[in-house]
């Protein structure tokens, strides 16, 4: 197997095995808020795991399949075309429309979400550096970007939150 495509399938498959782990992991924090906004999030973030865990194992069958022996952006918007990302606009939004009860309650499930979300964003930047392949590179410079927008959207949940004055 040439250095580039085990290097890109051994990046794949850590990066996938983050997203299911962050799949269970908002799957939990979603059956045990309290929080109506946080559950809604929470189960957002989930979803949104799922969708980025399928990005990711399309790509690895490509690359195992040799279907593809470089991951470039097209590759990449080909495989996300249908993936329309939440924002901190659309959780506020859908938050008020739907009358969700904000309690007191779920800030410790959210500080601990922002910090493995900015470890995750770390982690892609991290394998971006050290990726020797362009390609590779590219793969997880969209993946930490990805992260960051998880970051962004918890961040303002708890600032929102705070301002409300229903964050302890």
């Amino acid at each position: 197997m040439p250095a580039v495509k085990s290097e890109m399938l051994k990046h794949l498959n850590g990066a996938l095995d983050l997203e299911n782990k962050g799949f269970d992991m908002y799957k939990r924090f979603a059956e045990k808020a309290k929080n109506e906004l946080a559950k809604f999030l929470f189960s957002k973030l989930r979803d949104e795991e799922i969708v980025h865990a399928k990005m990711i194992d399309e790509l690895i069958s490509k690359v195992k399949s040799g279907q593809i022996s470089e991951i470039g952006t097209n590759t990449i918007m080909d495989v996300t075309k249908d993936f329309t990302p939440i924002s901190s606009e659309d959780i506020f939004k859908i938050s008020f429309t739907k009358s969700i009860k904000i309690k007191k309650s779920s800030s410790e499930a959210l500080d601990f979400a922002l910090s493995v979300e900015m470890k995750a964003r770390d982690y892609y930047s991290g394998l971006g550096r050290m990726a020797t392949s362009p390609d590779v590179k590219n793969v997880f410079e969209i993946l930490e970007k990805f992260e960051q927008t998880h970051v962004d959207i918890i961040a303002d949940t708890i600032t929102y939150m705070k301002k409300q004055g229903i964050y302890i």
